[in-house]
């Protein structure tokens, strides 16, 4: 990071001014006020200096997760441009973020990753890929109630008001690397905060909503209930959609063709 380096030349200059100070005369104590000033400067703009140093050369992914994006289906069909891209703003979006973290001590990288790749999956060819103003993403070790849904465990859930994002890290993760086994929370809370953002689909559900989706994949209602932690009432059901979408996409574009032309087209529709 820049910042780590702009600190090394007055760090050592403040040293250099303590030896003097101390063994020559306490004149140059008076030199030593600026040099903590800038170190202080330096400190508190840290993340807007290594965001701007990241943006002009963005920083290359660490090379197991590098390893892991590229066996990923929806990597793996973008063109060497789009992949290029892509890797850009996982990393980006992995610096951008303020990471934090309930009942747990640290903050698994491979989860930064999981988040940043959901999310990116629907935005990253946006002006906005970032989402924002969502800056805030929670990880609870398992389900958690919230402000929200107080009585409640469920398995995450977004808050525009605050711009927070909150998971559950055992949901995510299993989601995250079993899409077609588990529901992906990344993908389906991702969904949602893009059309609180860009506006929604034009898609009409239907009334045989389920029934349809059901075809395509094995996400039942009772499960998809189940694993979220909250009723049919407080689904997002075109988040649901979406899902299915990414985690059976070649079924679902042959059995929902409408469906998929409008979920494409307004993934496409960047503002």
């Amino acid at each position: 990071m820049l910042s780590k380096y702009l600190y090394i030349p007055f760090v050592l200059l403040g040293i250099a001014l303590l030896y003097l100070t101390w063994e020559v005369g306490e004149r140059f104590a008076v030199y030593l006020i600026p040099v903590v000033l800038i170190i202080a400067t330096i400190y508190i703009l840290s993340p807007q200096i290594d965001w701007w140093a990241a943006k002009r050369k963005t920083p290359v992914l660490d090379e197991p997760l590098q390893k892991l994006l590229s066996r990923m289906p929806f990597f793996f069909g973008l063109s060497a441009k789009e992949k290029t891209l892509f890797a850009q703003r996982v990393v980006l979006f992995m610096m951008a973020k303020d990471w934090q973290v309930r009942g747990m001590e640290t903050i698994p990288e491979d989860a930064k990753f999981a988040v940043a790749v959901s999310a990116l999956q629907l935005s990253f060819r946006d002006k906005n890929y970032l989402l924002e103003p969502f800056e805030h993403v929670v990880f609870y070790p398992t389900t958690f109630p919230s402000p929200l849904y107080p009585k409640i465990w469920h398995s995450s859930e977004i808050e525009p008001e605050d711009g927070v994002l909150i998971f559950s890290l055992e949901h995510l993760m299993k989601g995250f690397f079993k899409p077609r086994q588990y529901f992906p929370s990344g993908i389906y809370e991702s969904a949602r905060m893009r059309m609180h953002l860009q506006g929604r689909p034009e898609v009409d559900l239907g009334d045989d909503f389920w029934e349809r989706v059901q075809a395509v994949g094995p996400f039942y209602r009772a499960y998809i209930e189940q694993w979220v932690g909250l009723p049919e009432s407080e689904l997002d059901l075109q988040a649901v959609l979406l899902v299915y979408y990414f985690s059976f996409t070649d079924a679902f574009r042959q059995m929902e063709p409408d469906w998929a032309s409008a979920l494409e087209q307004w993934l496409r529709s960047a503002r």
